[in-house]
């Protein structure tokens, strides 16, 4: 069972994963008129792809820690990483509300 510090590191990797995956999906499906504009939507959406991997990817090694694995990692390290990929992932997620948002009225 996680304990309350590797259950907020959980947290963490899972929020910026459900996020960016988002905003991933999002920049995938963009439409633009002009093609350097469709480009860097693709080039976000990658960007967005790869964190959602890693936070994939770094949830599930201390989740599976946390219930009993071998590995021996502290949690602080884990959490202070994962912080600015959320902060980032949570911010572009804002702006693509508002984009939203803006166009539906």
């Amino acid at each position: 069972m996680l304990n309350v510090p590797e259950g907020l590191v959980v947290s963490t990797y899972t929020m910026t994963a459900l996020s960016s995956g988002f905003n991933g999906a999002y920049f995938w499906t963009y439409r633009a008129l002009q093609r350097r504009r469709q480009i860097g939507a693709r080039v976000l959406s990658l960007a967005c792809a790869a964190t959602f991997v890693e936070s994939v990817y770094f949830g599930v090694v201390v989740f599976l820690r946390g219930r009993g694995g071998e590995m021996q990692l502290d949690w602080r390290p884990w959490f202070l990483a994962g912080v600015p990929a959320l902060a980032g992932s949570i911010m572009i997620t804002v702006l693509i509300a508002r984009q939203m948002a803006s166009k539906e009225s």
